[in-house]
Formats: structure tokens, C-alpha cells, sequence
């Protein structure tokens, strides 16, 4: 299912990964490490944005398993989920009495 699992540098606590599937296919998402989102939360108290995989470490070996736990979970639901996040929001969603 998963062709090749690049991670793009990154910054304290988190990095993009681009994801290649077998069938040329290709998702982009980011992992973290839990310290990560104590960061994120502190200066308003929440947090909103991307589905983030949360890892031990930022280590490739260690991203590369969590993907490939992601993808083989539910038939590849989570990372069908993680995909989808990614792209544009439709029309009209988010806006009022848009669905």
C-alpha cells in the first residue's frame, strides 16, 4: 500500500511527511511528539488544524512504522481520513448555513 514515507525537515516537535501509495497516489500530514501539542495549546488554550499523527520521536524509523500502523489500521481508514484533511474545503462549508 505505501510506496515511500519522505519526511521534510521540520521544526521543534513536529515535521510534514509526504506519503506515496502504491498506485501513485500521494498525502502529505504531519507528525509530532505529544510535548509538541502542550506548545501549540498554551498561547490560547486549544488548538485547531490538521490531523496530526503523534509519534515518540521524529526519528524516520519511528514515523515510518506509525504510517504504516496508520495505514493498515481499519483497512486504511485513518490514513483515507488523514488524506481527505488535507485537501481544500468544499463551497460553502464552514460558512453559515453551508454544508
Amino acid at each position: 500500500m505505501i510506496e515511500s514515507v519522505d519526511i521534510k525537515g521540520g521544526e521543534a516537535g513536529r515535521t510534514e511527511v509526504l506519503v506515496r501509495l502504491a498506485g501513485g497516489k500521494s498525502l502529505t500530514l504531519y507528525a509530532a511528539t505529544p510535548e509538541a501539542a502542550a506548545q501549540w495549546v498554551a498561547p490560547q488554550g486549544f488548538c485547531a488544524g490538521p490531523p496530526v499523527l503523534y509519534v515518540k520521536s521524529l526519528e524516520p524509523a519511528a514515523v515510518r512504522e506509525a504510517v504504516e500502523v496508520m495505514a493498515a489500521d481499519l483497512s486504511g481508514y485513518w490514513l483515507r481520513y488523514y488524506g481527505s484533511a488535507a485537501r481544500q474545503p468544499r463551497a460553502g462549508a464552514g460558512e453559515e448555513g453551508g454544508k
